[in-house]
């Protein structure tokens, strides 16, 4: 069993999910298809929450832009919902790593 420690606070969240759509054809028949939607990345802190609510609002325009170009699919279902979280880690300085700007360059 592996377990790996992480000293960041922070994560990236990045949704992904696999939707059913299905539409009637002239012969009685069906077609159906599957979409995949991806959300936004996502920063969440401990002063900065995931809006589950948001996410959701753009995954419901994913899908109107999806069915709304007059292509006739319904969404039947969504088949899985992929969350993918990151350890972040922002560039920032103060590490001792700073770098004095080259003359030539700030005249």
């Amino acid at each position: 069993m592996c377990v790996c420690v992480c000293s960041c606070r922070s994560l990236r969240a990045h949704f992904v999910s696999e939707a059913d759509f299905e539409r009637g054809l002239d012969d009685d028949s069906t077609s159906r298809i599957i979409a995949y939607f991806h959300s936004h990345p996502t920063i969440v802190t401990e002063g900065q929450t995931l809006d589950m609510e948001q996410l959701i609002v753009d995954f419901n325009e994913h899908v109107d832009g999806f069915t709304c170009r007059g292509s006739g699919f319904i969404l039947r279902r969504i088949r899985k919902l992929t969350n993918i979280f990151v350890p972040y880690l922002p560039l920032g300085g103060g590490d001792g790593s700073y770098v004095e700007t080259p003359a030539w360059l700030y005249r």
